[in-house]
């Protein structure tokens, strides 16, 4: 066997290792597409976990925030009629008519004391209303009178007030 021999040995051999490339290649062709979905998916993977970490993070802030501003903490009360307050935190006063005395009185709030803008009105009078509703800001003083003036008669009257704080 001489030197030619080897050489045409070779080339076939080496024609055969290019025939199995060539069959490996169509085979694994059809794999392309799933690893280039496997590196997105690896890709959408971090970034959900990084997404999960924020949002985790958010959450945690916020949870402070509202513990901090005793959401659902304060209780609400039931103010007096003819008298002033100052609410500490945004709130939101009730008023309404349960029966007895009549008459006409006015949810009243403002940055003054006594507040005079009226923001809400019961007229058991005539039938008009029978409750009132005002958001009352932090800060603000406020309360229910009776139209015209602040004056003693309301503690016997058929009104209930009540402060509800909202934060």
């Amino acid at each position: 066997m001489g030197r030619r021999s080897e050489i045409e040995a070779m080339t076939a051999r080496i024609e055969a290792l290019e025939r199995e490339v060539q069959r490996l290649s169509a085979r694994t062709a059809a794999a392309g597409p799933l690893l280039d979905d496997s590196r997105r998916l690896e890709e959408l993977a971090e970034r959900a976990e990084r997404l999960s970490r924020d949002t985790t993070v958010a959450i945690d802030e916020l949870t402070g925030l509202a513990t901090r501003a005793a959401v659902g903490g304060a209780p609400r009360f039931r103010a007096e009629i003819n008298k002033v307050y100052r609410a500490t935190s945004l709130g939101f006063v009730s008023l309404y008519f349960v029966g007895g005395r009549t008459g006409c009185i006015q949810i009243v709030a403002g940055t003054t004391d006594p507040p005079d803008e009226v923001v809400g009105e019961v007229n058991t009078m005539s039938d008009i209303s029978s409750s009132a509703g005002a958001v009352v800001r932090a800060g603000e003083f406020w309360g229910a009178r009776f139209r015209g003036g602040w004056n003693a008669r309301g503690n016997g009257s058929g009104f209930v007030c009540v402060f509800t704080p909202l934060f």
